[in-house]
């Protein structure tokens, strides 16, 4: 049986970012998020309507202590939304997110895993 399991989410109401500010939205996980169990995950990222600039999104990619790579990147306005599927993401990843104005602006971010339901716990 297949499942999707909620991986990491901001906080609800959104996450604030001051202007000119990079924030890892993923902070509190300093290994990043744990896909490996996982053949194909899912991003959804927000820029409310209420943000006074854009906001650029990094997903990258983590082996142990090691920043690997940007898998992707998007920019988006106020009022914007995207999402998108990944295959085989590697072993963990982290979510940043830069402010690119100077008024603030209030984002959301949800990270999804989609695959086989077993006790990843052995």
């Amino acid at each position: 049986m297949e499942r999707t399991q909620l991986l990491f989410r901001t906080a609800p109401g959104s996450q604030a970012l001051s202007g000119g500010t990079t924030t890892t939205l993923t902070s509190d996980f300093p290994n990043g998020i744990a896909v490996f169990h996982y053949p194909i995950i899912r991003i959804l990222f927000g820029n409310r309507t209420s943000s006074g600039s854009s906001v650029t999104f990094n997903l990258i990619m983590l082996q142990g202590p090691e920043l690997i790579g940007r898998l992707d990147s998007v920019t988006l306005s106020p009022g914007e939304s995207f999402t998108r599927t990944y295959e085989v993401p590697g072993l963990a990843l982290i979510i940043d997110a830069s402010n690119n104005g100077t008024s603030d602006s209030y984002v959301d971010a949800f990270l999804y895993g989609f695959g086989p339901n077993k006790d990843w716990n052995c």
